[in-house]
């Protein structure tokens, strides 16, 4: 009865550990982003790579975009693109892809300061 207990235990605890799938904390932290080839800044609680701000630091009016009918909208909107000098973009990070990026560069040219990329959450808040 014993030798059965042991052996019954053995085996959960085996399922256990091989159905469980962890995932480390750099895959959590990280989103990769494969077909990027601009430069990119990442940033955690005790490191920073990649690009930095101009001397006198980047700025310009910030607006956010979450899906193609926005950036489409954002894109063909001369009034806006005419009434600014300078550009900050708050991107979905599922439209950071360079075809996207290719177009946002093409139309704000210098204008564009700065590409904040924000992973939407799932869950309400």
């Amino acid at each position: 009865m014993r030798l059965l207990f042991l052996l019954a235990s053995f085996y959960l605890q085996n399922v256990f550990v091989f159905c469980s799938q962890p995932k480390r904390v750099v895959d959590q932290m990280y989103v990769s982003f494969d077909h990027a080839r601009y430069c990119v800044r990442r940033l955690n609680g005790t490191h920073e790579i990649g690009c930095q701000s101009a001397i006198r630091g980047n700025s310009g009016r910030m607006f956010m975009i979450d899906n193609d009918k926005e950036f489409n909208s954002y894109l063909n909107d001369n009034k806006t693109m005419n009434s600014f000098d300078a550009f900050i973009i708050v991107l979905n990070v599922n439209l950071f892809d360079s075809n996207h990026i290719d177009r946002l560069m093409k139309r704000l040219d210098t204008k564009l300061n700065g590409l904040l990329l924000y992973l939407k959450s799932k869950s309400a808040r």
